[in-house]
C-alpha cells in the first residue's frame, strides 16, 4: 500500500471534479439542458478513454457473468447519479448542491468497511472523520440552508441527496471491479455502459440532442476532466484503501468554493475557513 500516492491521486481527482462542476454549473444555469450536457460529456469522455485504452493497454478483458452484471449496475448508477446531480444544479445553488452530493463519501466509507473488509488505524480513522467534518463545515452555511428550506423539492437538495446515495454505492462497485479488472478498464466500460443508458433515456423521453457548436470545446474539457477524475480515483484505490481515498477525493466542494472566491469574488465565512483547516488536518493525518 502506498498511502501517499493514493492520497495524491485522490486529490488530483478532486481538483478535476471541482473544475468540471464549476464549469458545468455555469453552463446549466445559462439554460442548457442537464440531460444534454450529461449525454455529450459521457460520449466525449468514453471516446477519450477508449483512445487511451487502445493506445496504451493491450490486455483483453475476461468478463464473467458476475462482472458483466456489476458493470451494468455500475453504469446505471453512474447515469442516475449525474442526472440527479445536474438536475440539482439546475434547480438550486452549487454552494448547496455540491456539498450535499459530496456526502457520497459517508456511504462509501461505511460500505467499504462492511463489504471491502478495509481496516484503518485509529489515527487514520480520526483523519477520515476530521476530513469529512471539514468538508461539511466548509461547504454548508447555515443561512443558506435556512433560506433554501433544505428539503424544499424546488431547491434541488433532494436531487443532490439522491446523487450522493447513488455515487456512494457506485464507488464501492468501482472498488470491487478495480480488484478484478485493473484500474483503467472498469472506468472505460462503466462510461460506455452509461452512454448506452443515456442514449436510451434520451430516446425514451424524446429529448433533443442538438447542440450549440460553440459549446463543444467547453464540453470537451468538462468530459475529459470528469472521465480522468474517475481514472485518478480508480488508480488511487489500487494504491490505497477506498475508505482512505474517498474522503480526500470528496474534498472537491472546497476547491469549488475557492474557485468561486477567485473568479466570482465570493467571500468565505468563518465556518468555511475553519472547515478548510479541518479538511487539511484530516488529509495530514491520513498521510501520517
Amino acid at each position: 500500500m502506498d498511502v501517499f500516492l493514493g492520497v495524491l491521486l485522490a486529490f488530483l481527482s478532486a481538483v478535476l471534479w471541482a473544475v468540471s462542476d464549476f464549469i458545468i454549473a455555469r453552463i446549466i444555469k445559462k439554460g442548457e439542458s442537464p440531460e444534454k450536457v450529461f449525454f455529450y460529456s459521457q460520449l466525449i469522455g468514453t471516446i477519450a478513454l477508449a483512445i487511451v485504452y487502445f493506445a496504451f493497454f493491450s490486455n483483453p478483458a475476461d468478463l464473467t457473468q458476475d462482472l458483466i452484471i456489476m458493470l451494468l449496475v455500475a453504469g446505471f448508477l453512474n447515469v442516475i447519479s449525474y442526472l440527479f446531480f445536474y438536475k440539482g444544479i439546475e434547480k438550486g445553488d452549487l454552494s448547496i448542491i455540491s456539498p450535499l452530493s459530496s456526502c457520497w463519501v459517508i456511504v462509501t466509507v461505511v460500505l467499504g468497511m462492511l463489504f471491502l473488509n478495509e481496516q484503518v488505524s485509529i489515527l487514520e480513522g480520526l483523519g477520515i472523520i476530521i476530513c469529512v467534518a471539514g468538508i461539511l463545515l466548509t461547504s454548508f452555511r447555515l443561512k443558506d440552508l435556512i433560506i433554501a428550506k433544505f428539503m424544499n423539492p424546488y431547491n434541488g437538495a433532494n436531487f443532490a441527496i439522491m446523487a450522493a446515495l447513488s455515487w456512494g454505492i457506485l464507488f464501492i462497485f468501482i472498488g470491487m471491479l478495480n480488484s478484478r479488472l485493473g484500474w483503467f478498464l472498469p472506468i472505460l466500460i462503466i462510461r460506455a455502459v452509461s452512454l448506452v443508458f443515456a442514449s436510451m433515456y434520451m430516446g425514451a423521453t424524446k429529448k433533443s440532442i442538438s447542440l450549440n457548436i460553440s459549446l463543444l470545446p467547453v464540453l470537451f474539457f468538462i468530459a475529459v476532466f470528469d472521465a480522468f477524475a474517475f481514472v485518478a480515483y480508480s488508480l488511487a484505490i489500487s494504491s490505497s484503501y477506498t475508505v482512505m481515498v474517498a474522503p480526500v477525493a470528496a474534498t472537491y466542494p472546497l476547491i469549488v468554493i475557492l474557485l468561486a472566491r477567485i473568479f466570482l469574488k465570493e467571500t468565505l465565512g468563518l465556518g468555511q475557513k475553519i472547515g478548510i483547516g479541518l479538511a487539511l488536518l484530516g488529509v495530514f493525518l491520513l498521510l501520517s
